[in-house]
């Protein structure tokens, strides 16, 4: 047995007896395998630190410092980008696939199929649709929405009703930005109100 080999198998015989060898700081060597005792005594020990991530839910942000927020937000970004640009791809991609294989299912009078432990069934059910305006009225809300919502709020059913957010908060930047006022039309029904957010780009 050369040294090497002689000093490496001492060290081991010496951490599993749980003796110190050149200081309780030395690290393992990695080509040694951790005594099995060890490794469940470290798994079980409660002063273990956590992830940031594990901090993060656990204990709630103010447990963070600044620097590792702002790692922790940069990880994040990142994945949720990556993540919606694959759905996005996945969706139009479903998009393409969608109405030639529902032909497909229909001229092979075919209601399901299964394939790579999948089961792709034939599924139909109904969708409400506003019709088309009268291109040859004016309003200053598009005819069919307008003649939509005061047929749905005659009925009762307001809840049915929404709007649009997103098309509306872009509208009223868009006024803000060529300094129109805000419309007072909409004063005490609707709120323009600033958030404050963080965003990522490249530097």
């Amino acid at each position: 047995m050369d040294n090497k080999s002689k000093k490496t198998d001492e060290y081991a015989t010496a951490k599993a007896l749980g003796k110190t060898v050149h200081g309780d700081d030395v690290p393992f060597p990695k080509h040694i395998e951790k005594p099995l005792d060890q490794v469940e005594t470290e798994t079980e020990n409660p002063n273990l630190e956590y992830t940031q991530e594990e901090k993060l839910l656990n204990d709630g942000p103010d447990s963070l410092t600044f620097d590792e927020k702002l790692n922790l937000f940069i990880d994040a970004s990142e994945i949720k980008k990556n993540a919606d640009f694959e759905k996005r791809n996945a969706q139009k991609t479903i998009d393409a696939l969608q109405e030639t294989l529902v032909d497909e299912f229909i001229e092979k009078e075919m209601t399901s199929i299964k394939k790579r432990n999948r089961t792709i069934y034939f599924h139909k059910q109904g969708w409400a649709k506003v019709m088309p305006a009268d291109s040859e009225m004016k309003s200053p809300l598009p005819l069919d929405k307008l003649k939509a919502v005061k047929t749905l709020q005659s009925m009762g059913l307001d809840e049915y009703v929404t709007v649009g957010i997103q098309g509306l908060s872009s509208h009223l930047r868009e006024l803000e930005k060529n300094g129109d006022p805000f419309p007072t039309e909409l004063d005490g029904i609707i709120a323009f109100e600033k958030r404050a957010s963080l965003r990522m780009r490249k530097s």
